[in-house]
């Protein structure tokens, strides 16, 4: 499908009923009221829970530094970063580290199985150490090009697409969350099986755009179909940052019954600059975070291309 065919379907099909552009860390955007406080996921208001901490209503590690969420409690903003937003850091990995995503603590930096071979970002630039025994990446002189083999930390795929289904949640208008309630009671559930939330295949649209941050900032994208005619998921929910993007179609079990049985084929959202193909083609795929069982040692290749090698003494 063509740029033109993607923004047509779109268009013709849904409606944004939210977006944010993140693009200045200093411009701070607040979701909810700061007096009035009442959490949106477990419904709770002072002095039943407390609202102590400054909860990013989507990670700080894909790079948000201003989106605010005055409606998150501090029970919830803890549970959702170990029960959700973990598995997401722990998937994207050194991802992280090559895209030069600022976190909390600035780019992480990706450290190797053996606990000695890594890559940082350092201020002349992407340092990698490798050894005989982890060499983590290997460098094609005569293609000029380095292929970094890192591995994921252990993560629940499922954990994974509750962690963009939270996203979605977290800019969702406030007229919105009544239908949305059957999410919120699934992500704030610790435990991630099939049995919680017997919805499948849950499947996440990724493309990868590669050069140097090309999507600048953190984009949030929640889009409604127009009207219930028309045979299309009822919600999407798209975030790009770094050098991917990631959607997904929120289950919507009720909403989206009359769906059953037809054959629906997902569209990919249109990627928000104009391609120039400098460093390659976007890359296109999907990805099943359907399992609910701990994926371990998983092997996360990576690509990059360079002008020119040169040899330096370190002695």
């Amino acid at each position: 499908m063509t740029p033109e065919e993607q923004l047509k379907y779109f268009d013709e099909s849904y409606r944004i009923i939210a977006k944010h552009v993140l693009l200045n860390i200093e411009d701070k955007v607040y979701i909810g009221s700061a007096t009035d406080r009442k959490c949106r996921y477990c419904k709770q208001q002072r002095p039943d829970v407390s609202f102590k901490l400054k909860a990013h209503a989507v990670p700080e590690f894909i790079g948000n530094k201003s989106l605010i969420a005055n409606d998150e409690c501090d029970e919830c903003n803890e549970r959702f970063s170990r029960v959700v937003e973990d598995h997401f850091g722990k998937y994207l990995g050194a991802l992280r580290t090559i895209a030069q995503i600022q976190g909390k603590k600035g780019v992480p930096t990706y450290k190797g199985r053996d606990g000695k071979s890594r890559v940082s970002m350092e201020e002349t630039g992407l340092h990698m150490t490798g050894y005989e025994e982890d060499p983590i990446y290997e460098l094609d002189l005569e293609n000029k090009k380095i292929t970094i083999t890192a591995h994921r930390q252990p993560y629940s795929p499922m954990g994974v697409f509750k962690c963009l289904v939270k996203m979605a949640i977290a800019i969702a208008p406030e007229e919105e969350l009544d239908d949305l309630d059957h999410l919120i009671q699934w992500i704030r559930k610790e435990e991630h099986t099939f049995e919680s939330f017997p919805y499948s295949p849950l499947i996440a649209l990724q493309q990868f755009t590669p050069g140097p941050m090309p999507y600048r900032g953190v984009s949030l994208f929640l889009l409604k179909r127009k009207t219930d005619s028309i045979d299309v998921p009822l919600m999407q929910f798209a975030v790009a940052f770094g050098n991917t993007m990631y959607q997904i179609v929120l289950p919507m079990p009720k909403q989206d019954q009359h769906l059953l049985n037809k054959p629906i084929s997902l569209v990919f959202f249109p990627i928000p600059f104009k391609e120039d193909f400098q460093y390659g083609r976007t890359t296109r795929k999907e990805l099943d975070f359907s399992s609910s069982e701990i994926v371990r040692d998983e092997p996360h290749v990576m690509n990059m291309r360079f002008k020119e090698a040169s040899k330096v003494d370190v002695t």
